[in-house]
């Protein structure tokens, strides 16, 4: 059985598995929800706008009138030279100089402060997340497992896979995040060509005590229902609120329905988070097509119900039921990715179609990219910097800094 679903990274390895998550259906009228509305209802024409927006495009023969080309934009999005046909999948720095990305087409690229790398090359993988502790101690995740990055120094680093992780080798780790050195976890997903089962796994490393397997888990619906398996979609995170894992599971009809876990801090079993669905908000979820917790534990979710609506979900902690809430999303919107940011008044979100918007506390607002007079159409796929001020955004074919304006 294969289930459709969106673009998005994990699209990208659709091909290590028959398994692929449904995304947004055509659009139905809408309501807001909750006390927090979104933006003015204008459809955007640039940047972050959706596949039909074409304002601001030029033609061919406008071409040779055009200004120079700048490196960076109004607001200092600065756009690194990325080597053709990259699409980089995801994007984490060390804090001391090195950035680490790596692509679909299988390279793990560094950037040394003047230009990316080619750091090392692996024929025939996907790769989709890096994360790491520090300068030299680096993970990749892929679909050939995970690769460790050591050595005296970021630009001498040594990946090599890591071998004997628990679970099933056949369900290739796709998702990575960690709090430290020893505390690092990593999620896949996939399915039997067999049986059409949803096949999930979850590792953990607890620096000496090694890497364990985590079991994911929903209630039967009927006493005659198998258990249901869980597909981990993505794990990610924040030394606060602990690890999260979001994924899928079948219920009775087939249908793909989103599920929740969290890992507190210091514990080792995960426990669902129940998804707030609202009074008008049909019951049951779609897959999420992105989520992310930002520094203070301020967790945001991307839903879509099984109609096709689409919401905001926002969580704080202590994550129970009163503290969540569904917040507006226009149905124009493209799908968001991954949210990271500082605060809950200082978030941003990256997805498709040059999507990077910033909440504010009040509002979502599409930050300007652009450095030409056409818009920014590349999907994005992840964040990483220091402050709201430094930060990196990859996606297909672009690598954007965000760095403060000269005085």
């Amino acid at each position: 059985m294969m289930i459709a679903r969106r673009r998005s990274i994990l699209a990208i390895v659709a091909g290590l598995s028959a398994l692929a998550f449904a995304g947004a259906a055509c659009a139905t009228s809408d309501v807001a929800i909750g006390s927090v509305g979104d933006d003015d209802g204008t459809k955007l024409g640039g940047d972050g706008g959706g596949p039909g927006d074409d304002a601001g495009a030029v033609d061919a023969g406008e071409e040779a009138s055009l200004p120079p080309q700048r490196a960076c934009s109004d607001q200092s999005f600065c756009h690194t030279p990325v080597p053709a046909a990259a699409t980089l999948t995801s994007v984490w720095g060390d804090g001391a100089g090195a950035v680490w990305s790596v692509s679909a087409q299988g390279t793990i690229y560094r950037w040394d402060g003047a230009e990316w790398k080619v750091h090392h090359e692996l024929t025939g993988a996907v790769l989709t997340a890096v994360w790491g502790s520090g300068p030299t101690d680096v993970w990749v995740a892929g679909s050939k497992g995970l690769l460790h990055g050591t050595g005296a120094s970021a630009a001498t680093l040594v990946f090599v896979p890591v071998a004997d992780l628990p679970g099933n080798p056949d369900v290739p780790l796709t998702s990575l995040w960690g709090s430290g050195p020893d505390d690092i976890w990593a999620v896949g997903y996939g399915q039997d060509p067999s049986t059409s089962a949803l096949l999930g796994r979850v590792v953990h490393f607890a620096g000496a005590g090694g890497w364990s397997e985590l079991s994911l888990g929903v209630p039967r619906e009927y006493d005659w229902d198998p258990d249901p398996a869980v597909a981990p979609m993505q794990v990610f995170g924040s030394a606060s609120s602990g690890a999260w894992v979001h994924g899928a599971w079948l219920d009775d009809q087939n249908n793909a329905v989103a599920v929740l876990f969290r890992v507190a801090p210091g514990a080792t079993e995960g426990v669902r988070v129940p998804i707030p669905e609202g009074e008008d908000w049909p019951p049951r979820h779609r897959p999420l097509t992105g989520a992310g917790v930002t520094d203070d534990g301020t967790v945001w979710l991307a839903a879509v119900s099984h109609s096709g609506r689409h919401r905001y979900i926002r969580g704080t902690a202590p994550y129970g039921a009163s503290n969540w809430e569904l917040l507006y999303r226009p149905q124009y919107e493209s799908n968001p990715h991954f949210f990271w940011g500082r605060s809950a008044t200082d978030t941003w979100q990256v997805g498709d179609f040059g999507r990077l918007r910033r909440w504010d506390g009040a509002k979502w607002t599409q930050a300007v990219i652009m450095v030409t007079s056409a818009p920014v159409k590349s999907d994005l796929f992840g964040a990483w910097g220091t402050s709201d001020e430094d930060f990196w955004v990859v996606g297909d074919g672009i690598a954007l800094h965000k760095r403060p304006k000269s005085p």
